[in-house]
């Protein structure tokens, strides 16, 4: 492992400047070190390229060849679900940092990325999207991005997916269009209230209850489709 430590004023550029021939970067991700002193989660990345892996936190870029790194995972396996998700939770790491840190660091429903060299002590990482922590299926999906990269030579697309992968992503047609709906009815629950009238009020009641329980049935049908999708990914690597 090499070190490189002092001013970083662009990371992207420090990390280019140290490529090698035809070496080139395949995946950036951000994430939590669990063993490491660190003061800026949004310094905090893991840069994949085809021959090494640089971690990077605060003024400091860590670079390890991959033939030389094991690549190995800890924690649970990640699951599938919709209670599997809520009960993981997320940890929000630029609030109340040394809190959301500690209860990191004793959560045993977690799945880690461990990093380390022949010989040396491993470095346990979970992925992050805007300061907190992913899913547990994301965190598995950069481990197996980097695991198939050194094995292989490159990894299942659908990979990218998985750790891009949030709510809104499912459907934003669908999302878009509840949107415009519910816009529409606040238009006539404002207009009817110019024009009171019992009845007519209890029937847009009546209906906006139903359309709203109609579109969080497809929505949770949409999310849990989606988790089925990616959890036969996750099964095709245990084969």
């Amino acid at each position: 492992m090499k070190v490189l430590k002092g001013n970083i004023p662009n990371l992207d550029n420090t990390i280019n400047s140290q490529l090698l021939p035809n070496e080139k970067v395949i995946k950036k991700f951000s994430v939590v070190p669990l063993d490491l002193k660190f003061e800026k989660i949004d310094t905090c990345f893991i840069i994949l390229t085809n021959a090494r892996l640089f971690v990077t936190y605060d003024q400091v870029i860590e670079i390890y060849d991959l033939k030389d790194t094991v690549i190995d995972k800890i924690g649970v396996e990640p699951t599938f679900t919709l209670y599997g998700s809520i009960i993981t939770g997320s940890y929000n790491l630029r609030y109340d940092f040394d809190n959301a840190m500690s209860a990191l660091k004793q959560a045993e429903s977690l799945f880690k990325l461990s990093i380390y060299e022949e010989n040396t002590v491993p470095k346990d990482f979970i992925l992050t999207a805007d300061g907190k922590t992913a899913r547990n299926y994301q965190t598995w999906a950069m481990y197996q991005i980097i695991k198939s990269t050194k094995n292989e030579g490159q990894y299942n697309p659908i990979l990218d997916e998985i750790v891009k992968s949030s709510f809104a992503d499912y459907n934003p047609t669908l999302l878009l269009r509840l949107l415009f709906i519910l816009l529409g009815f606040v238009v006539v629950k404002v207009v009817s209230a110019f024009f009171y009238n019992f009845w007519f009020s209890l029937v847009i009641n009546i209906v906006l209850g139903s359309f709203l329980i109609y579109m969080s049935y497809r929505v949770f049908v949409l999310y849990q489709e989606t988790l089925k999708k990616y959890e036969r990914v996750y099964l095709s690597f245990k084969v």
